[in-house]
């Protein structure tokens, strides 16, 4: 009794709603129980002992004397054996082997003692059982959410971890950071970055677990900036310098927000008319569009034999460029982020990731992240435009930093500055700058990206499953595409401007990052076994989610190819991303393999044509995907005699016809999707079993357990 005091009182300071007495109840009264029986047997002891006592005392006997044991040999002869070891026969008659049987002794033992042991073994027994439960109420205790406690985690959540353990969850995220040997200095390589992704699927591939990443070398070096800046850079003439302008504004203008049009037109007359009394920055700004306006119309390259188009406007805006300025100004913010793009088109993508985090420490310091008072700034143009240019530099930290595998640099809750928003403004000044809906839409896309890479492809311990991350992002995906204007969708009846298709493309390429760990899953699990009926149709229904969006891109792509940016950077990307989804899928998800074969060739075809055209990261991307093609063809050499299974349950949910011209909205909202969203987290765990689970070959993974 004094044992189950003190699981009561250790028990009366667990709070009564904690999630610690709803984990432990179970276990109290699978012990109650059981206490209540090891009580009942005891009692029932206690009465036979008692009785039985009473009784031996008055039926008391006393004992026979003990008979001797005669040896082998006298009992054989039937002789007496005086139990002499020899005996008296055997030393007379000389033989030395006098052997006496064994037998089973029976010893007396009172009842009291029997039933004294069976006491205390029940005894021990309900002691064993409450301390394992003090011990499981502590545990459970110290996990419990106190105010204290979610302080700690706050305060730790604010502070980098240096050395964090990774969630086993993603199957692409190891303990340890990949980092390329190399001679000068390792290269620290992304997860979530598409080469990432193709390099572990050639490992798979090849069945090894050697370093296959090939390093970037496509690129415009250093030194090749450096020369275009000793050169005299001429002013394009105006007739040139008005056309620039116009074509990247309306183009990437489109998108984000670069500059208003009309300060534009205004900065190009002044400067055609008093070039004198341009500052250096006013200057910078100029030069940095040109550059930028080459890159997405190079018709309008004056000279085809330079190294890239507009890089010697580059070079002069980077040489114009103060690199710490002390009282920044939008119009600084506003050339980095100009500069951020054309590096990206560069293929220089840590250069663009470095510009992006100076423009959004800039915009920090000039309080963009800010709502500005009325009485402060009474032009409502000019706070929308502070605004639209805020959310500009926060969508593209987001954005590049989910193409290398980085973490943004500010977090959401330190941001206090509205969304854009077109209310109030006159036709004359909407047209001047970025729709809002479309600015929106895109910051909070990058949201989602940024999350996406955070949770599922982070190293910090956390506690949360990864297929509940998953649920999570899907979630943001599905109300992303419910909640979008229409301004802003694709219409299937009519052909839409290029950067609603970019925007389209962005979210399509958040879904295949949310989703391709687990087709990598799928088709590590079908190259060990041959057989997908093991796997769970969870698994497989978020496999198909991304091979779905994968075919989606490559047919935006096709049907936007005339007016597709040629060396734009993040249309080769997302084709480069949905090429090696498509390869996977034809090797392991055989309902549709031939169409994904040949939609594999088409981008890869596609891929070829941006090299010529001078996409310097399609040349790079062309690069891994033949790297892939060779691997494939040494996979399906040795796998040529084996036969993928499949069953008609799994089937029944995919139609082959419906396949080809599903998007990837659609796929988000398919009724299987749905159900998926739907499952709590008990659900999740016993239908998604990918958390304890790793993709590689030299690392034990345990098999899925099919759902009946």
């Amino acid at each position: 009794m004094v044992i189950l005091e003190m699981v009561s009182a250790r028990w009366s300071i667990i709070p009564r709603q904690s999630h610690t007495r709803q984990t432990i109840l179970p276990s109290l009264c699978h012990i109650a129980d059981k206490r209540s029986g090891i009580f009942a047997n005891i009692s029932i002891i206690d009465r036979m002992e008692s009785t039985r006592g009473a009784r031996s005392s008055e039926h008391r006997v006393s004992k026979k004397p003990r008979k001797s044991v005669a040896c082998q040999r006298c009992h054989s002869h039937k002789i007496k054996c005086d139990g002499q070891k020899p005996c008296k026969n055997c030393r007379i008659a000389n033989d030395a082997l006098c052997e006496y049987p064994v037998k089973d002794r029976k010893t007396t033992v009172r009842e009291r003692y029997i039933f004294t042991a069976i006491k205390q073994m029940f005894r021990l027994t309900l002691s064993s059982y409450i301390t394992d439960l003090l011990k499981e109420i502590d545990r459970l205790k110290n996990q419990a959410p106190t105010p204290q406690n979610e302080a700690n985690q706050q305060s730790q959540s604010n502070t980098p971890e240096v050395t964090a353990t990774t969630d086993s969850g993603n199957p692409l995220v190891r303990d340890d950071a990949w980092f390329l040997p190399l001679d000068e200095s390792p290269i620290f390589i992304g997860e979530a970055a598409c080469t990432g992704f193709s390099s572990r699927l050639r490992q798979l591939l090849l069945h090894t677990q050697a370093e296959v990443h090939m390093a970037r070398t496509h690129y415009i070096q250093d030194s090749q900036i450096l020369q275009a800046a000793d050169e005299n850079t001429p002013w394009p003439s105006r007739p040139q310098a008005y056309l620039l302008v116009e074509s990247v504004i309306a183009t990437v203008g489109q998108c984000y927000h670069l500059s208003s049009l009309s300060s534009v037109r205004s900065l190009l007359e002044k400067a055609y008319t008093d070039r004198s009394s341009l500052s250096e920055m006013k200057e910078c700004k100029l030069f940095a569009l040109f550059a930028l306006a080459q890159v997405y119309s190079p018709r309008l390259a004056e000279s085809q034999d330079a190294v890239f188009p507009g890089l010697a406007y580059f070079a002069k805006a980077r040489a114009l460029l103060p690199v710490l300025p002390e009282r920044a100004t939008a119009d600084h913010v506003e050339v980095l982020i100009c500069i951020t793009l054309y590096s990206l088109a560069m293929n220089r993508r840590h250069s663009a990731y470095w510009y992006i985090g100076s423009a959004m420490r800039l915009s920090m310091t000039l309080g963009l992240h800010h709502n500005i008072a009325e009485s402060q700034l009474p032009d409502l143009a000019a706070r929308q435009m502070r605004a639209r240019l805020w959310w500009t530099v926060y969508a593209l930290d987001r954005f590049i930093a989910s193409k290398i595998g980085h973490s943004a640099f500010i977090l959401n809750d330190d941001i206090e500055v509205n969304p854009p928003s077109d209310a109030g403004l006159s036709d004359a000044q909407k047209g001047d700058v970025v729709s809002a809906d479309y600015l929106c839409a895109t910051m909070r896309l990058a949201s989602i990206a940024g999350e996406t890479i955070s949770t599922l492809y982070s190293r910090k311990k956390n506690d949360r499953p990864f297929v509940q991350k998953v649920q999570a992002i899907f979630k943001s995906l599905r109300d992303w595409s419910a909640t979008l204007p229409e301004g802003v969708r694709m219409l299937p009846d009519k052909p839409a401007s290029w950067h609603i298709v970019a925007l389209h493309l962005s979210f399509n390429q958040c879904v295949i990052l949310a989703t391709r760990p687990t087709l990598l899953q799928v088709f590590q699990v079908t190259n060990r076994t041959n057989r997908r009926d093991e796997i769970p149709q969870a698994t497989f229904m978020l496999a198909e989610t991304c091979v779905h969006t994968a075919r989606h891109t490559c047919r935006l792509i096709t049907q936007a190819w005339t007016a597709l940016p040629a060396l734009d950077y993040s249309s080769a990307q997302y084709l480069y991303a949905a090429a090696t989804i498509l390869a996977v899928s034809n090797l392991c998800l055989g309902s549709n393999a031939h169409a994904d074969k040949e939609a594999f060739q088409s981008a890869h075809h596609l891929m070829k044509q941006l090299d010529r055209l001078g996409n310097i990261a399609a040349r790079e991307f062309c690069q891994h995907l033949d790297a892939v093609i060779e691997c494939i063809a040494r996979f399906e050499a040795e796998k040529s005699d084996q036969l993928l299974g499949i069953t008609p349950q799994q089937l029944s949910s995919f139609d082959p016809l419906r396949m080809e011209e599903m998007t990837s909205e659609m796929a988000i909202f398919q009724p299987n999707i749905q159900d998926f969203l739907s499952y709590d987290n008990a659900d999740l765990d016993a239908l998604f079993p990918l958390d304890t689970t790793d993709i590689w070959p030299y690392v034990s993974m345990p098999d899925f357990e099919p759902l009946m």
